[in-house]
């Protein structure tokens, strides 16, 4: 009897996976909007050795690697670990720390020396907590998003914005 060497049929991508995606930038992007207001550059679909980070904040502030989730339902921490409902979501910390990680090094690579903070925005989940705190992953709401990033701490110069932006694929 010959064996069925044949692939099994690959699945469908639902047809509202993209729109999804879209609705995600959509909620946060009059945040941003607000943010180029006060002088900071928005880079927008950073590609990274994983995958494609939303966007890079770039401003007087410093620079943020932010990953945009439209999870819905209760996001907590239990024993270290992100849930969101009863589902373990941890992998994302994961995901956004790599991606600032390497967003840090490619500024570095051009002369431009500064930490980048992993933010994972939630545009629909209730948090617990005002802000998560996991490692150097900061979990928040998008509605606090520009008030986190006004008040971050690793200050660039105006003269360093135009082009760190440059380097992660340009100002959007």
């Amino acid at each position: 009897m010959a064996q069925d060497t044949r692939r099994p049929p690959r699945a469908r991508r639902s047809p509202f996976a993209s729109l999804s995606a879209r609705r995600r930038r959509a909620s946060c992007q009059a945040h941003l909007d607000g943010l180029r207001e006060h002088g900071f550059r928005i880079v927008a679909a950073v590609p990274w050795s994983d995958g494609v980070l939303d966007h890079v904040v770039i401003g007087p502030t410093g620079a943020f690697a932010l990953q945009i989730r439209s999870w819905r339902g209760r996001v907590h921490v239990q024993a270290r670990r992100l849930r969101q409902g009863t589902r373990d979501v941890t992998s994302e910390i994961h995901r956004v720390s790599g991606a600032a990680g390497e967003v840090e090094h490619r500024l570095a690579r051009s002369g431009i020396v500064t930490s980048v903070e992993p933010i994972l925005v939630l545009s629909n989940a209730r948090l617990m907590h005002e802000r998560i705190r996991l490692g150097a992953v900061s979990v928040i709401h998008a509605d606090d998003l520009a008030a986190v990033v006004m008040a971050g701490t690793n200050w660039l110069l105006d003269e360093q914005l135009d082009p760190a932006a440059q380097v992660l694929g340009g100002a959007s």
